[in-house]
């Protein structure tokens, strides 16, 4: 079990490290599986959210501190590393 939520620990690290290098914000410390992403209005973080969500992981529209962002959960089972790239250029696509 220790494996499983370490994996999916270093996946939701990998995944924030990927996010910050195309330019978007990661707002929250990643100690888990969330990756909170800020975004400059409501409007585009929702367009985020229906984009990745076809990938199916846990996403959804949050704010964080005021601020419109994203939750995305890696969760238990884990993304694959396909699934974590296709995660960030599916967030790219809105620019």
């Amino acid at each position: 079990m220790a494996d499983l939520v370490e994996g999916a620990c270093g996946q939701a690290r990998r995944l924030a490290r990927e996010l910050t290098a195309a330019g978007y914000p990661v707002l929250n410390e990643v100690v888990l599986d969330r990756v909170v992403v800020g975004f400059g209005s409501a409007e585009r973080a929702a367009d985020a959210v229906a984009r990745v969500r076809a990938v199916g992981v846990s996403v959804g529209g949050t704010r964080w501190h005021g601020r419109p962002a994203m939750c995305l959960r890696v969760g238990i089972r884990r993304c694959t590393d396909e699934q974590l790239a296709t995660i960030v250029r599916l967030v790219c696509a809105g620019e």
